[in-house]
């Protein structure tokens, strides 16, 4: 995870609002993700965590940290830094990260949220167990 000190915000270009810069700095993010191009993926989110005005350990921004992270080979290192933050905090960002490394506690955490009040988190949970069922019980 990255100190956020060392940055100082993009500016939007004159004919540029900070929405549109917001939006631009996402997409690009996005296709470095899909390219692996990771490096160039964590400037955009650094880039977003400016913009969006948001705290480096906000959420939003910790779940894409992670994503680049477990698309890095680290999850385990992920995983360590949301620990970090707080023992409740992001508990389905913490099922990415045991899933990736295969640690079976993943199930019990993705169980547990399957009935999350927040819809996003429910759906995903109960997503990530159904495939898993779905692949271990075809072999």
């Amino acid at each position: 995870m990255q100190d956020d000190t060392k940055l100082t915000a993009p500016q939007p270009t004159a004919t540029q609002s900070v929405a549109e810069a917001v939006c631009s700095s996402y997409t690009a993010m996005m296709n470095a993700i899909g390219d692996d191009m990771l490096d160039a993926a964590d400037g955009h989110l650094d880039e977003l965590t400016i913009l969006s005005g948001r705290h480096p350990e906000h959420p939003d921004v910790m779940l894409f940290r992670t994503i680049i992270a477990i698309q890095r080979g680290c999850a385990t290192e992920a995983l360590q830094a949301l620990n970090s933050i707080g023992e409740d905090f992001c508990l389905e960002l913490r099922v990415l990260c045991l899933y990736s490394i295969q640690d079976p506690l993943w199930q019990g955490l993705a169980q547990d949220l399957q009935n999350s009040a927040d819809t996003r988190v429910a759906v995903a949970m109960r997503d990530m167990l159904d495939r898993y069922h779905a692949v271990r019980g075809s072999l």
